[in-house]
């Protein structure tokens, strides 16, 4: 009988914010409460209007010239 002890031994576990980049924001009460709203309004999720905010900010920043209009 042969038995693997290296899939007994614990495993490194990675950290979903390093795998996945997950981080907090502190925005303070004023911004939490008009995104909250917002999203609310609009029946929309924050995490994914804040990831589209973002990749677009960052679109802008690369390729000034091609924004949207």
């Amino acid at each position: 009988m042969h038995i693997d002890e290296d899939d007994l031994k614990f495993k490194k576990k990675t950290s979903q914010a390093s795998r996945y980049g997950v981080m907090g924001l502190c925005l303070g009460k004023k911004l939490k409460d008009e995104l909250d709203q917002y999203c609310e309004d609009r029946g929309i999720i924050k995490s994914k209007l804040i990831k589209a905010l973002l990749r677009q900010y960052l679109n802008d920043k690369k390729n000034p010239f091609l924004k949207d209009e």
